[in-house]
């Protein structure tokens, strides 16, 4: 091997470049196995990497889709439905909650750790379904009876100055009142 191609391979494979370690370790692994040209491990790495960078894209992409976590509460014993739910970071957990009509309802609501503040906020006044309350790290006990079917929104009020509600970015859902 000639020295300019040993002086190459330590650059290349000794200097940290700009990508992936997952691509980093698979190169690596193919310097280790096999020895080629220079050329042909930059021809490998960007085989390799191309194909990883896609895969990251589509995940990304994929990732910032609303899901919804869908609750259906049961009646307890004591005749009262309960719901937990945590918020934070632009989102509700769960952020569809199905409820019966008439049956009185607890929603035990805490934000998750953060300096963020958040809320959660419906009015409703047809469907019995009013409450605005600030949310903290500790549980706080929201108490409704819904009084019609239908599907209520409920959202974050918060937003920082000159940038997004947080119910554009995300922070809304929906309580479901079933027969």
């Amino acid at each position: 091997m000639r020295l300019t191609e040993k002086l190459l391979r330590i650059i290349l494979f000794k200097r940290k470049l700009p990508l992936t370690l997952l691509t980093d370790v698979i190169v690596f692994y193919i310097q280790q196995s096999i020895f080629l040209n220079v050329k042909e491990v930059l021809k490998m790495r960007f085989r390799v990497c191309l194909p990883l960078f896609v895969v990251f894209l589509l995940v990304s992409a994929t990732h910032g889709i609303a899901q919804k976590n869908v609750y259906k509460a049961i009646v307890d014993k004591d005749g009262i439905q309960r719901v937990n739910m945590v918020g934070g970071g632009y989102f509700f957990d769960p952020d569809h909650i199905i409820v019966k009509v008439n049956i009185p309802v607890e929603l035990k609501a805490k934000k998750e750790a953060g300096i963020t503040p958040h809320d959660i906020f419906i009015n409703e006044p047809e469907a019995g379904i009013v409450f605005g309350e600030s949310l903290d790290t500790d549980l706080k006990i929201i108490k409704f009876t819904p009084k019609k079917p239908g599907k209520y929104k409920f959202y974050c009020t918060k937003k920082l100055l000159f940038l997004k509600s947080h119910k554009d970015r995300g922070m809304e859902g929906v309580i479901e009142v079933i027969e």
